[in-house]
């Protein structure tokens, strides 16, 4: 009786570690991606030796946003799944230099927020227990 109770158990382990997968999940980070910088730079004015403006800074011709999230990962024996659990949008945002003129004259620049475009979307996973085989009343496989 000991034997095929111990059996039993076994088949049932077995079944069950066939069925589930074994996954879990693995947070991936917020990855902010910065792309070419544009140079912003003010008109530069010598008087009698004396330099007036001429400041420049740099300003990100785009920068592309992808939000942390969780991906499926193998765990052996941990006895979960993933599934869907929602999405995540990648962002590009974009920008460009605004100036300020007197007459002719550049006297400032400033970076400007242009435009902000879904450029794409992934999947984030959660982890759920893999399901239990049905048994009957007496311990059996339905």
């Amino acid at each position: 009786m000991f034997i095929e109770i111990v059996t039993l158990l076994f088949l049932i382990g077995s079944v069950v570690a066939q069925d589930c997968p074994h996954r879990t999940t693995e947070r991936v980070p917020t990855e902010i991606t910065v792309g070419p910088m544009v140079e912003c730079s003010e008109t530069k004015i010598v008087v009698d030796g004396v330099s007036i403006g001429g400041a420049s800074h740099g300003c990100p011709s785009v920068i592309v946003v992808v939000p942390a999230h969780l991906k499926p990962r193998h765990e052996p024996g941990c006895m979960t799944q993933t599934v869907p659990a929602g999405f995540v949008d990648i962002t590009k945002i974009f920008y460009e230099c605004k100036y300020s003129y007197l007459l002719f004259f550049k006297l400032s620049s400033e970076c400007v927020l242009i435009d902000r475009v879904t450029a794409g979307r992934l999947t984030s996973y959660a982890a759920v227990p893999c399901a239990p085989i049905a048994t009957n009343e007496l311990g059996t496989i339905d």
